[in-house]
């Protein structure tokens, strides 16, 4: 039988991490009837505009079909829609609505509070470090 060391072992460390702050976030949004993932959506739209279903799903790195799902809940929801694309009609662009944009500022304060207890007792510099290591680690992940 193989063994791994999971209590030892950084990606593992790092999903649990990942984990815990999404579950945390999830709780913190619940009152306005959003997850992590729709906070994750409208974040990616409210940056950088609208654009297709496959262009949003590559940038979450998520699958289509996964982000198609949530999309319908969103637009049922109100927060997002689809519009035709002025170049070739037979493309949709996904857009934040007006309800969505007036959720921004709640769901920076949400964030804001999770990070908060994810820092707490976490000097500057290790903050600093910690974000480099994570920056790299990504980086070494998105090569392979």
């Amino acid at each position: 039988m193989l063994q791994f060391d999971f209590d030892n072992s950084i990606a593992h460390c790092v999903c649990m991490t990942a984990h815990c702050c999404v579950r945390t976030l999830t709780r913190k949004l619940a009152p306005l009837g959003l997850t992590a993932q729709h906070a994750r959506i409208l974040y990616r739209l409210h940056r950088q505009g609208e654009m297709s279903q496959t262009q949003l799903a590559d940038a979450l790195q998520i699958e289509n079909a996964t982000l198609s799902g949530i999309l319908r809940r969103m637009e049922r929801m109100g927060w997002t829609c689809r519009v035709p694309c002025g170049r070739d009609r037979r493309r949709k662009l996904v857009r934040e609505t007006a309800k969505a944009q007036r959720l921004w500022q709640k769901l920076c304060e949400s964030f804001r509070a999770v990070e908060t207890l994810a820092i707490a007792n976490i000097s500057e510099t290790e903050l600093n470090k910690i974000k480099g290591l994570l920056k790299r680690i990504g980086t070494n992940l998105r090569l392979n």
